[in-house]
């Protein structure tokens, strides 16, 4: 693990989610979940609507399907293989927590509905009542961000896919698809389980490299 830390661009981009987390879940566990969502809803404009309606889509599974071709077509398939695997993992993993374990937890539409939270909401965007929990974009995003700060090498590459990740996965609670708590979790499981994934992979290559005939 150490090695991999050591790269500029995983450890930036992990330094950056350490903040987030950090000052969100603090935030979390400080304010009651409605409230909180009402107050990260508050500030509303024609541009942030226009922005977060499209970028949350980087959040899709299509999306993570579309950069698992291009990376194959361009001719680097190892990481193709890698985002693929963490993308099925990942999704499996958090569709079974929403679907079977957290399956009563609701969405902010549905506290909206029953007038608990009074929140603009964003034009031409279908809306969800169940399966809050835990964000599904969210964990895809950050599952995608870390296989590629830890193949990418550069601050900047870190720092940059940080905060796609941090646009993507806030769209979701802008677009009163999720609460924070959901984005949190989501996020935290991208980013450990493609972690894991990504580390054993490599270290399973190399020790095959190791122990092939010279």
């Amino acid at each position: 693990m150490k090695q991999f830390f050591s790269q500029k661009s995983y450890r930036a981009f992990l330094i950056l989610f350490g903040i987030f987390w950090v000052i969100f879940f603090a935030l979390s566990i400080t304010y009651p979940k409605l409230s909180l969502h009402a107050h990260l809803n508050s500030f509303h404009f024609q541009l942030f609507d226009f922005f977060f309606k499209y970028i949350t889509h980087l959040g899709d599974g299509i999306f993570a399907i579309v950069l698992v071709l291009l990376f194959f077509v361009f001719k680097n398939r190892r990481l193709s293989f890698y985002i693929l695997i963490s993308f099925i993992l990942t999704s499996m993993f958090v569709q079974g927590l929403k679907n079977y374990v957290f399956s009563d937890f609701m969405r902010p539409y549905f506290y909206i509905e029953q007038g608990l939270i009074n929140v603009p909401l964003v034009n031409d965007v279908q809306m969800h009542k169940q399966h809050s929990f835990p964000s599904g974009h969210s964990t895809t995003i950050f599952a995608l961000a870390t296989i590629l700060s830890l193949h990418f090498k550069s601050y900047r590459t870190g720092i940059m896919l940080f905060f796609i990740s941090i646009f993507t996965a806030y769209s979701r609670v802008y677009l009163s698809q999720h609460f924070i708590q959901d984005v949190l979790a989501g996020s935290m499981f991208g980013v450990v389980f493609s972690s894991i994934i990504y580390i054993y992979l490599e270290k399973r290559k190399i020790k095959q490299l190791n122990n092939s005939p010279k």
